[in-house]
């Protein structure tokens, strides 16, 4: 099973109740929207879908199927963005 975790060459920081993030291996700033920064702070430990889900749905009062899919969509996003990696 994956485990999901941040991206250590990129910064963070909290700016109004927001995550804002700078790769400095592609010279790109980012800011996530709540769910996205859920998952980031979430990510300080790796953590696999299951384990994303449960503490979301919670967050979010959501289903676990709605969460699950909402997750992977924000996921995949991160991933292909390289904020994320997984192992």
């Amino acid at each position: 099973m994956k485990k999901y975790h941040r991206n250590d060459k990129v910064l963070s920081a909290e700016l109004d109740q927001e995550i804002c993030l700078f790769d400095e291996e592609e010279g790109q700033y980012y800011n996530l929207n709540n769910t996205s920064s859920s998952i980031w702070n979430l990510l300080e430990t790796p953590l696999n879908l299951e384990e994303l889900t449960d503490y979301l749905k919670e967050e979010y009062l959501v289903n676990t199927e709605t969460c699950k899919e909402e997750v992977l969509d924000h996921l995949r996003e991160l991933i292909d963005l390289k904020i994320i990696k997984y192992f």
